[in-house]
């Protein structure tokens, strides 16, 4: 009955109210939105604005987000993967807020490090220049869900006129991670039958409609695994979630090579494509066949760009909300990998001069330990009481004094 505010069944005290039906679900009125659905002799889902957070399954439940509880019983002698819950991002800088180098925009081709910290980008044999930058992105640009979720910073390629679809030619953006990390990761990687997963998640936005594809390349034990994707409208932000499973054949060094290269490829030449390709899987590589023939739509359109933030790479049977992470812990991630030294405000302190007043030294540490023996190179001139041309200036490049150490 109705009371005049509320919509009321009052069951007669002492005895339970059963409801039997095959499938029982509950909707928000206002939109129809989801908020419990039941299925017969499967399972039970529970909703937050539409977003599935807690499933049943046959051996217990998944909950997506964040778990927060004032005590656990039990002594957790059972639970597996519990230190994933932090660091779980294989991904650096996935929500593209570091940005040592530049902001851009940087046009270039090629490969390279332009702008966003640890992502490297390609723009090979099209003809034109392509433009990469990292931006700001507002309420209007981002669309609702994607603000919803506090990613202010994205990576953009572009181009302004039409480039041509050659057979050799290459768009990627891609990030390396070392074998090392995937090795000492949560996922079991080399479990048969693809019982350990790898979830990819990642927000994309392109201004021309056509099937892209996420390609992952394991260079240690030669394997390669191609995903599709396709934005469902053009000029929208949408969430992707790619789930990689474990393979018996991959294996990863114990060293700071490359473990994992992801790529997300725009454009790709015949060369390099075959449709006999199979996807979802993981297959030996092939320098002619990475995936099937990519739509030249991106490449060829007249202005084209492609956006990319919040990408996640994690161990587990499902994907889970992007792991925020403070400036200054993705920075000593990033610097591991490259770093400015920028004196503006102070001056260089000599620690030695030979006896000639020919050489001196000055030291410099690193804020971490690097990957590999670093190079280093100066930016513009280096002035000094000592240091001086006619022209008032003298340019210099510099060399570590011993290139084979990565910490000082």
């Amino acid at each position: 009955y109705h009371d005049g505010n509320h919509n009321i069944i009052n069951g007669r005290a002492g005895c339970n109210l059963e409801i039997q039906t095959n499938a029982f679900r509950v909707n928000n009125q206002a939109d129809d939105k989801s908020m419990i659905v039941a299925n017969d002799t499967d399972s039970v889902h529970l909703y937050f604005n539409n977003s599935e957070k807690i499933k049943t399954t046959n051996t217990g439940v998944v909950i997506t987000g964040i778990c927060t509880a004032t005590s656990f019983s039990g002594d957790g002698s059972s639970l597996t993967g519990t230190g994933a819950n932090s660091n779980r991002n294989l991904i650096i800088n996935g929500d593209m807020k570091i940005t040592t180098r530049s902001y851009g925009p940087v046009n270039f081709q090629n490969s390279g490090y332009y702008t966003a910290d640890r992502w490297r980008c390609m723009a090979g044999n099209i003809g034109i220049n392509c433009q990469l930058e990292t931006i700001n992105m507002s309420y209007a640009y981002a669309g609702a869900t994607l603000h919803s979720q506090n990613h202010r910073r994205a990576l953009r390629i572009s181009h302004s006129s039409a480039g041509t679809f050659n057979t050799n030619n290459e768009v990627y953006i891609s990030q390396r991670i070392e074998s090392c990390n995937i090795r000492n990761s949560y996922w079991d990687y080399d479990l048969g039958s693809g019982n350990a997963k790898l979830q990819l998640s990642f927000w994309a936005r392109s201004s021309v409609g056509q099937t892209f594809y996420v390609w992952i390349w394991a260079p240690d034990s030669g394997h390669v695994y191609a995903a599709p994707f396709t934005p469902s409208a053009v000029d929208t932000f949408q969430k992707f979630t790619i789930e990689i499973p474990s393979y018996g054949a991959l294996g990863f060094n114990a060293d700071t090579g490359v473990g994992l290269d992801v790529r997300w490829y725009l454009g790709m030449g015949t060369l390099y494509t075959d449709n006999s390709r199979s996807l979802n899987t993981w297959q030996s590589y092939s320098g002619t066949a990475y995936f099937p023939d990519i739509s030249p739509t991106w490449v060829t359109n007249s202005s084209a760009n492609f956006v990319l933030t919040g990408v996640q790479l994690e161990a587990g049977d499902s994907v889970t909300d992007y792991e925020k992470e403070s400036q200054q812990a993705t920075l000593l991630k990033c610097q591991r990998y490259y770093y400015q030294y920028r004196p503006e405000t102070s001056y260089w302190r000599d620690a030695y001069i030979d006896a000639q007043g020919t050489y001196s030294w000055a030291g410099f540490d690193h804020p971490v330990e690097m990957r590999a023996d670093p190079t280093t190179t100066v930016a513009g001139s280096m002035y000094s009481s000592n240091i001086r041309s006619a022209d008032g200036g003298h340019s210099s490049s510099i060399a570590p004094y011993s290139n084979q150490q990565r910490t000082v």
